[in-house]
């Protein structure tokens, strides 16, 4: 009986993280930021109690309801009001402008040289002349414009 109640509550959780990511929408699982990392995290971590049976269904759906409630308001707002989404979630930092490193941005984000060219490489480019623009996006990925 024990098994089949984990069972149950294992797919009860499935079924409500499930819809819970889905109204999150496709950005929390494609292009996942710093934050949508932590609100994960924090789901992950809410959602292992009940299916031990260690806290109930309806405290893990409220702590899960309430975390992605202000994920999602803060996305929100993050989209009616720019500066709001810069202060949550950062803004982009040229990190090459014309074939030249922009050392204080580097210094500022924590990237040293050989970071920044590893970056590079996964672009397959490997001079730093080539690159008419490089901006570490809000993600952490580098966003190349290449010269040509």
């Amino acid at each position: 009986m024990e098994i089949a109640s984990t069972a149950l509550r294992a797919a009860l959780v499935y079924v409500f993280v499930l819809v819970v990511m889905r109204v999150l929408g496709k950005r929390t699982v494609g292009n996942i930021t710093a934050l949508d990392l932590v609100v994960a995290f924090i789901i992950s971590e809410v959602v292992s109690e009940p299916l031990y049976g260690q806290a109930s269904l309806g405290e893990a759906a409220v702590i899960v309801a309430v975390v992605a409630g202000m994920h999602f308001a803060s996305s929100l707002l993050g989209y009616h009001f720019p500066k709001f989404d810069e202060l949550v979630g950062g803004k982009p930092n040229v990190l090459i402008h014309d074939g030249q490193m922009r050392q204080n941005a580097m210094r500022s984000e924590r990237i040293n040289e050989e970071e920044l060219r590893g970056m590079l490489r996964e672009h397959q480019i490997e001079r730093l002349e080539d690159v008419k623009l490089g901006v570490l996006e809000t993600n952490g990925q580098l966003s190349v414009i290449t010269k040509d």
